[in-house]
């Protein structure tokens, strides 16, 4: 049981990593981008709201 929380874990953290770094490549090339209501609530539910799509 405890594995499977951790792959769950683990693919919603990658998940929100995905969808940060999409919307980071929106941004950088002037396109539409994800709202930040959705980037929020991805980060808050699946923890996965850092940094790591800096320009």
């Amino acid at each position: 049981m405890e594995n499977i929380f951790t792959l769950v874990f683990i693919i919603v953290n990658v998940i929100g990593f995905l969808v940060m770094g999409l919307d980071k490549r929106r941004a950088v090339k002037q396109m539409w981008r994800i709202p930040e209501k959705t980037l929020w609530l991805i980060a808050f539910f699946y923890g996965s709201g850092r940094n790591d799509f800096r320009l």
